[in-house]
């Protein structure tokens, strides 16, 4: 399984930390887990949930309030081909960009 740290979900999604601590304060359904050191640790589920909310509140400048609700009827939605079809591309995606970002790092330790 893997794990994502809260820097990895900013530099994923591109916004900062007390962002993501907000929303995580005001939905109640965004609670990460917590390592040993205390520090939060999201999973590929978690960062999908992000990245929605994010497109969301972003893209169709929905309210927080309102994209929270959004989002929890697509949670709980019975149409379950649909989501599944849409958490599987998106998490392709995250994959994909999570490799070329650390394949752009090595290419700068290298020059």
């Amino acid at each position: 399984m893997q794990r994502y740290y809260i820097r990895d979900v900013c530099r994923i999604l591109k916004i900062k930390k007390h962002i993501i601590r907000y929303w995580e304060q005001e939905i109640p359904f965004l609670v990460p887990r917590k390592d040993l050191s205390r520090n939060r640790v999201y999973t590929l589920h978690d960062l999908n949930l992000f990245y929605r909310l994010k497109y969301l509140m972003y893209s169709k400048k929905l309210s927080l309030h309102d994209a929270s609700a959004k989002l929890w009827s697509e949670i709980t939605t019975d149409d379950q081909n649909a989501r599944v079809i849409i958490q599987e591309v998106r998490s392709k995606l995250l994959i994909l960009y999570s490799r070329s970002h650390k394949l752009r790092e090595h290419l700068k330790e290298i020059l």
